[in-house]
């Protein structure tokens, strides 16, 4: 009976478990000492910010920043706590929570944990094949985890063999296993962000999902989430800080990062807005799917109208074949 539960039920523990601290004391000790020393000394970085009447409000909101590396966020929360700003709470991958010391690190500094169907599904493959599935592989996960593949005889062998000793044994089963599992999920995913605006923080969020330079198209649980919490989002654009860090070093290089801060953004306003959903789910996506996408998109181009030329929507974008690599 082991065998056919989810190798993932401790993602699951740990969610369950997840509380956001009450009082953001290491993100202060973060700001204060380490990213106010860092800016100033020994290159200095120079941060600007426009727009900044679009945070006075004290209604809960949520914060939608494009994603131009991996510490773009951080001179914005510098700068915020030195304007006496309420604190953000960063987005961050689930597969940063795997590790015991820096999800600790992380939950102490604010970032709350979103788990993807692509990652759950990608440590559930790993823990019983003992390997990252391959991209052949991830895309047929992927499409059994979101019940759109039911002739089990077209799957690699690879992928017969996971299935047989997964939750259900077959497509139409697995994916109704693998949808409650992920609504166990997505539950706490939505109890820690109301939990977090509740005690003050501000959501901070990356509609794209990853890094790149010109803005590109972002996913929907941004607007899930904000019409299920009944909050407007505030659209803010990033330019310069892909200069400061360019690589894994949390230490700016020093260089110029300037912010634009837009107009709130009340998806709820919308005559074709949905209210009675549970956010991030499959089932919320395939009723409301259209819907969900349309708003995301007058988002980001909201984002985009905040940004400098050379980091807005390029004039093509394609859709990167992505594997399973990035949550490992």
């Amino acid at each position: 009976m082991e065998e056919r539960r989810f190798r993932t039920l401790g993602v699951l523990d740990k969610m369950r478990h997840f509380r956001l601290p009450p009082v953001p004391y290491l993100q202060v000790v973060v700001c204060r000492l380490i990213l106010g020393a860092d800016f100033k000394y020994p290159k200095r970085t120079h941060i600007t910010l426009e727009g900044l009447e679009n945070l006075e409000s004290d209604e809960p909101m949520i914060l939608a920043m494009n994603h131009t590396d991996r510490f773009n966020y951080m001179p914005f929360m510098w700068e915020l706590d030195q304007r006496g700003y309420p604190p953000v709470a960063p987005w961050v991958k689930g597969k940063y929570y795997q590790n015991r010391w820096l999800s600790e690190f992380l939950c102490w500094a604010c970032c709350i944990p979103v788990p993807s169907r692509g990652f759950l599904l990608t440590l559930d493959w790993l823990a019983r094949t003992g390997r990252q599935p391959d991209k052949t592989e991830y895309r047929q996960l992927r499409l059994l985890g979101d019940g759109e593949w039911s002739n089990q005889d077209q799957l690699e062998t690879s992928v017969q063999e996971y299935l047989a000793a997964a939750p259900g044994g077959s497509p139409e089963a697995f994916f109704e296993e693998f949808q409650r599992h992920f609504e166990g999920l997505t539950g706490e995913v939505v109890r820690i962000n109301r939990e977090a605006m509740e005690m003050g923080y501000r959501p901070l969020i990356f509609p794209q999902g990853t890094r790149s330079r010109p803005l590109t198209r972002g996913f929907s649980g941004i607007v899930q989430m904000a019409l299920h919490m009944k909050v407007r989002i505030v659209p803010v654009g990033v330019s310069g800080s892909d200069d400061c860090y360019p690589g894994d070093n949390p230490f700016s290089k020093g260089g110029r990062v300037h912010y634009s801060i837009g107009k709130p953004f009340d998806p709820s306003a919308d005559p074709e807005a949905p209210s009675d959903f549970i956010p991030l789910t499959i089932k919320a996506s395939r009723d409301h799917g259209e819907t969900f996408e349309r708003l995301t998109d007058e988002l980001m181009g909201r984002i985009n109208e905040l940004l400098p030329p050379e980091y807005q929507f390029a004039e093509e974008q394609t859709v990167s074949d992505q594997g399973a690599e990035r949550f490992i």
